[in-house]
């Protein structure tokens, strides 16, 4: 029973990101005058159709701290970073951006603190999950995170918001993999104990 319960809890770490990724996709085409192309995913959460994304937000990186939880009980470390990268999901949702210095301010510093810890959580797992392809794949969206986002904040093209969604984006992938690994690794567990009751 309390293995069906951690699984449960560990795929929570694969449907936050597919939330967040679909609800993204779908309250941009909804909010009247707000372009994908050109906005950031933070305007999103301004003005009567806010709510929308904030909900995404706060839903999205609950289900992260769920997940994060779960990866408390065996991988300390994990789960913290993880722990941290959920809950300023959520500030990031509860302080959205504004024109004003303070609460403006206050959704950059928690978006900012987002950023380093799902980076950390990245660099963390490469001393955990000793594959080369983790590796490479994690090395890369670090690589394409970077090369999207830099862009889209030093230089503000026009099509800036195309950019910071593939950083987020992908970010959001890794993290799927990253709960789909402990997933597949609680799966295996759970066999491994039936094998060993029969």
């Amino acid at each position: 029973m309390q293995t069906n319960t951690n699984f449960i809890l560990l795929c929570c770490g694969i449907v936050g990101p597919i939330i967040f990724m679909t609800a993204c996709l779908i309250i941009g085409q909804a909010i009247p005058g707000y372009s994908a192309s050109s906005d950031f995913i933070s305007f999103m959460t301004v003005g009567s159709h806010g709510w929308m994304e904030r909900l995404n937000e706060t839903v999205s990186s609950a289900l992260v701290i769920i997940f994060a939880l779960a990866l408390i009980a065996k991988h300390r470390r994990l789960g913290m970073v993880t722990l941290l990268a959920g809950v300023t999901g959520v500030a990031t949702a509860l302080f959205p951006t504004s024109t004003e210095f303070w609460p403006g301010m206050l959704h950059r510093l928690f978006a900012g603190a987002l950023f380093i810890s799902l980076f950390g959580l990245i660099i963390l797992s490469l001393k955990f999950i000793k594959s080369q392809k983790w590796k490479f794949f994690s090395l890369g969206i670090i690589f394409v995170t970077f090369l999207s986002i830099l862009p889209a904040v030093i230089f503000n093209p026009g099509f800036k918001g195309v950019l910071q969604r593939v950083a987020v984006f992908s970010v959001q992938i890794w993290v799927m993999c990253f709960a789909l690994y402990f997933v597949k690794k609680s799966l295996k567990q759970q066999s491994a104990e039936l094998v060993n009751q029969q």
